[in-house]
């Protein structure tokens, strides 16, 4: 049996808000949960795996790097 998590509840385990969740699913389609017979969204464990490992890899290649520390003296 496939466990499945709420929207909730995957945002508990990866610290990902609810409102992120939805929206990396509209417009990035990094997850494609399941819907419940109510319509609620529904991950299974690779679903939250691609939403906890997704947001810092999205940080890291739309930021450009720092640019390198000067001393001021």
């Amino acid at each position: 049996m496939t466990v499945r998590y709420t929207v909730k509840q995957v945002s508990g385990l990866t610290g990902v808000a609810t409102d992120r969740l939805r929206a990396w699913e509209r417009r990035y389609g990094v997850v494609e949960p399941g819907r419940s017979e109510s319509r609620y969204r529904l991950y299974d464990d690779e679903d939250v795996a691609r939403s906890a490992g997704w947001p810092s890899s999205s940080r890291r290649a739309r930021r450009p790097p720092s640019p390198p520390s000067r001393s001021v003296g």
